[in-house]
């Protein structure tokens, strides 16, 4: 296991040990503040360069996006946007093994963010981790359908769960 607490095999075994690893989380933040690289950019930087990766990621140059969100996880190891980013090259990119710890990551980051436990779900399928998949997809679903916002995602997550469950 690395710092984050995240497992090196990207067949990911999902447990209650998910929760114990958000306490840690702040912990984890404020020791990387004092880190010297955690300065090296101003949060306007931050954002032009997150701006670079997000226009080469619309033009399909995923490759090149990936390098540049990949570089900016070294200054911002805990923002999920960024991971999540990164990871969403990954997945385009078929580097399920890159983007299964980002987006898990990500998702400890931001629990909330339903869209990140769907392209999770996506990448672990794409590997053939069903079990994994259909684990997480359960209360994926119970919580997207509390919220119409999350219709699309619903439908997503639960034509999935028909796959898989019918694979």
């Amino acid at each position: 296991m690395n710092q984050l607490n995240l497992p090196a095999d990207p067949t990911i075994q999902f447990t209650s040990r998910i929760m114990d690893d958000l306490d840690s989380l702040q912990e984890l933040r404020e020791k990387i503040s004092h880190l010297p690289s955690s300065t090296r950019f101003s949060n306007e930087q931050i954002e032009i360069i997150y701006g670079i990766g997000h226009s080469l990621f619309m033009q399909g140059k995923f490759d090149s996006a990936c390098n540049v969100f990949q570089m900016m996880m070294i200054y911002r190891p805990l923002d999920s946007r960024i991971l999540g980013a990164f990871a969403l090259c990954c997945k385009r990119l078929a580097r399920f093994d890159g983007a299964i710890p980002a987006f898990y990551a990500a998702l400890l980051l931001e629990p909330t963010n339903l869209n990140l436990a769907v392209h999770l779900v996506e990448c672990l399928n794409a590997i053939g981790n069903h079990e994994a998949s259909l684990k997480l997809l359960e209360p994926l679903i119970n919580l997207a359908v509390l919220d119409e916002s999350y219709k699309d995602l619903l439908a997503r997550a639960e034509t999935i769960r028909e796959m898989l469950r019918t694979a």
